[in-house]
């Protein structure tokens, strides 16, 4: 497995906060042995174009590459019913979001987005699901001409209301039978729904990346003991997996945490 950490593509920059400059950052972060970095689509496409050169080249400099990106469909973009938004608005979007993935050489991106997928009221749940299935099928070969993979990542009933388990997202990924159309397992969503962390053995050849957080708490992988995602990762090494995982937390003090992480997943041997 390939880990990384969820951050943003780029950090306020600050004599007085060497914590928060970019370059101090992912060269620590690459240095305690993380293979890559998840950032937000927000943070690349607003980047200014210069910037957006400049940071790409630090990536190849210290040899931190952008394993994957997140939150791919913003809030104010609709995918479901009457006021979702046109098929041509929700294309230019994603066009935009592919050329600068390709541009930076990142090839996965996480399809959570729960305020623009969720069903609204006044429609019925197979209706929204026939929305989401129909982005997913207008999008998939523009993923697959970028090379890129769409992971669909269950979130909790907090944050949307369809695809909310794993079993419910396996099953459309295999409906839809698409290659580039694949799914995440994320730690802290799995235990908020009561969901065992042991991943079945048949849904590893469809997941494409991971997100880990304690249960519970969010907090880094291991503050509190870290059964959960001990058993999450094991069950995934025993069953082959081999791809990207993400550590996706809130963080109290961001060097401390991300030290004892790797601590954590080297001593229950998944790292």
């Amino acid at each position: 497995m390939k880990f990384g950490y969820c951050t943003g593509f780029s950090l306020p920059e600050g004599k007085n906060e060497p914590q928060r400059d970019t370059r101090g950052m992912w060269e620590y972060i690459h240095g305690l042995g993380y293979d890559h970095i998840e950032c937000s689509v927000a943070s690349l496409i607003n980047i200014p174009n210069d910037k957006y050169d400049e940071h790409c080249a630090l990536c190849h400099e210290i040899g931190l590459v952008i394993g994957s990106v997140n939150c791919f469909i913003p809030g104010n973009m609709k995918l479901c019913g009457p006021e979702k938004n046109s098929d041509e608005e929700i294309i230019a979007h994603v066009v935009n979001v592919f050329d600068h993935m390709k541009k930076i050489g990142v090839h996965t991106i996480v399809f959570g987005s729960g305020t623009a997928r969720a069903i609204p009221e006044g429609i019925s749940r197979e209706e929204g699901l026939e929305d989401i299935r129909h982005f997913l099928r207008m999008i998939a070969p523009l993923a697959a001409e970028y090379g890129i993979t769409v992971a669909i990542e269950p979130l909790n009933r907090k944050d949307t209301n369809v695809l909310t388990s794993l079993s419910e997202t396996y099953a459309m990924v295999r409906e839809l039978d698409l290659p580039s159309i694949r799914m995440l397992a994320d730690s802290y969503h799995m235990s908020v729904e009561g969901e065992e962390p042991e991943i079945p053995a048949e849904y590893v050849p469809y997941i494409k990346h991971i997100h880990i957080a304690e249960s519970g708490t969010r907090h880094y992988p291991g503050s509190s003991g870290g059964e959960y995602v001990k058993r999450m990762l094991c069950s995934l090494r025993d069953n082959g997996y081999e791809d990207t995982v993400s550590v996706e937390c809130f963080a109290k003090d961001i060097h401390q945490d991300l030290k004892l992480v790797i601590e954590f997943l080297k001593e229950i041997g998944v790292k």
